[in-house]
């Protein structure tokens, strides 16, 4: 019967792996995260590996050999404990098909109005309170800091906001 199992990669090589695998008739699976990022103005999506270094590959170690999958290109070793090669459960790796299938999307920047206080995360200014005044152009914002006993007119950039 079939199972889930395990298989560390060689350095970046999960790519290689997966294709190798798949030209020798395994399932393979490599689950990846895809994030929608918003970098001045520009929507781009970005994939990072879940595992990084690691895939699943499904097969019967009674029908096919874990030897092949061990000496494939891209792969390290299938993930024993001992000498037991130990299957995972087939609804974790379901789960995380249907967790990852998507794309994130990327998180509404929050919006200030006059008179709104907040904690500015980052720059020299960071941890400290302040009140937003209102934006200047997109890129920054005028704030009040209270510098020296009373409230200062600062501009900073929007992504110490928060």
């Amino acid at each position: 019967m079939q199972h889930w199992y395990v298989a560390a990669c060689k350095t970046n090589q999960e790519d290689r792996a997966q294709e190798n695998l798949g030209r020798l008739m395994y399932e393979v699976y490599c689950p990846v995260l895809r994030q929608e990022v918003i970098n001045k103005d520009n929507k781009t999506i970005k994939t990072t590996l879940l595992f990084p270094g690691y895939i699943f590959v499904r097969f019967d170690p009674t029908v096919q050999s874990a030897s092949v999958i061990n000496h494939s290109m891209g792969v390290r070793k299938l993930i024993t404990f001992g000498d037991v090669l130990v299957p995972m459960d087939s609804s974790i790796v379901e789960s995380i098909k249907s967790r990852t299938d998507g794309i994130i999307p990327a998180p509404k920047p929050r919006t200030f109005a006059n008179g709104d206080t907040f904690k500015i995360k980052g720059g020299c200014f960071n941890g400290l309170d302040a009140v937003f005044v209102e934006p200047i152009g997109t890129n920054r914002s005028l704030i009040l800091l209270s510098l020296l006993g009373s409230k200062q007119p600062v501009t900073v950039d929007n992504r110490y906001i928060a």
